[in-house]
This record gives C-alpha cells, sequence and structure tokens, in this order.
C-alpha cells in the first residue's frame, strides 16, 4: 500500500465517519433538545463530525502502514527500539538538519519539522474540539489530552511487539511534544475564555 493511497483511504474514510456522526450527533441533539433550533443543533453536529474525522487522520498519521505479522518481537530487540531518552534526540536532529542544510541537503530539515511540528500541533485539534463538545474543566482537558498520547504511544509500541516489525519508534520525546503542544492550546483557548467572560461582563454593566 503506497502512501498516497494510505492518504486516499484515510480521506475517504474520515468523510463516512464524518458523515455518519454528524447524522448520528444531530439526531441525539434534537432528542435530547427539543426546543433547540436546527441551526444549533446543527453546529454542534458538525463539529462533532469534525472530531471523529480529526481522530481518523490521526489513526493514519500514527499507526498506518500496519506492518506484516511475523509473531511476537524478542523482548530484547523490542526494547532497544524505545526512545527513553528525553530532549536530547530533538537538539541532535536539529544539529543534523542545520549541518546538511551546509550542503544543500533539505531531507533531514524535513524529517526534523515532522517529526517536532507535527507531534507539537497533533493533539492541539484535540483540546479544542473536547473544550468546544465535552467539558470546559481544563484539568479533566489536559489528562484526557496525556491518555490519549500515550495510548498512541503505548498502541505503536504493543503492534511493534506482536508484529515482530520495528515499523515505528516508541519515542518518549513525541509525548512531550504531544503533550506540550495541548498545554499550550489549553493554554490559549483559557485566555479566550477569559476574554470572553470578560467581555460579557463589561458590557452587561
Amino acid at each position: 500500500m503506497t502512501f498516497l493511497n494510505i492518504w486516499k483511504e484515510t480521506t475517504l474514510a474520515a468523510l463516512i465517519v464524518a458523515v455518519v456522526t454528524g447524522i448520528i450527533a444531530f439526531s441525539i441533539c434534537k432528542s435530547r433538545n427539543k426546543k433547540i433550533y436546527y441551526a444549533g443543533c446543527g453546529v454542534r453536529a458538525m463539529l462533532w463530525a469534525l472530531f471523529f474525522a480529526y481522530l481518523v487522520f490521526v489513526i493514519a498519521i500514527t499507526l498506518l502502514p500496519l506492518p506484516s505479522f511475523h509473531g511476537p518481537m524478542n523482548i530484547s530487540i523490542w526494547r532497544k527500539n524505545l526512545v527513553l531518552e528525553p530532549i536530547a534526540p530533538i537538539i541532535r536532529s536539529a544539529r543534523t538538519a542545520k549541518e546538511y542544510l551546509s550542503y544543500n541537503e533539505w531531507s533531514p530539515l524535513y524529517l526534523f519539522l515532522y517529526n517536532t511540528i507535527g507531534n507539537l500541533i497533533l493533539l492541539m485539534p484535540f483540546v479544542l474540539f473536547f473544550r468546544l463538545l465535552v467539558t470546559d474543566r481544563y484539568t479533566i482537558i489536559f489528562l484526557c489530552s496525556l491518555c490519549f498520547s500515550v495510548l498512541i504511544e503505548s498502541t505503536q509500541g504493543l503492534l511493534c511487539y506482536l508484529s515482530g516489525v520495528a515499523y515505528r519508534v516508541v519515542d518518549i520525546n513525541d509525548f512531550i511534544l504531544n503533550v506540550t503542544g495541548a498545554s499550550f492550546m489549553l493554554l490559549l483557548t483559557g485566555l479566550v475564555d477569559s476574554f470572553i467572560h470578560l467581555t460579557n461582563r463589561i458590557f452587561k454593566k
């Protein structure tokens, strides 16, 4: 399965999931809140649809393409596939990218940006959707974001072990970047909430 085919299939799957989720969310909204206008339920249904479509893309980015399963991996080999050194690998990757740029070679830079910026923004939409759809309690949102990142890394590690193929690297730095990005988005949503609250108080006076 080629990279392009994966994204074509992922986009189609995300579209189907979004449509189904949107219909279900709209139906539940109207059945529970008969006084809410159709537009209100429509917006909420659209948000749920986008949230589930986002989750489909997260699965594709972090887990696909799945490896061929050849039996459990030797535990000592599996442990070597774990990156438990924090921060330093990111610095080394940045230095490598800078060095190769002097030779007009851009591939290490693209890899660095994909791994760092990609992991940094991966959970930002999760925080935003959770805030809009589930709860406004920031502690719960943060803990759910943390658990989601742990789930991603754990699933990658489990699939590597069960398949016998080190097709993904279980990296503590991915977790650090995920949580950092989620924390930044949580801070941003908190500032927006505070601004809205302050504005409402001013205009009510």
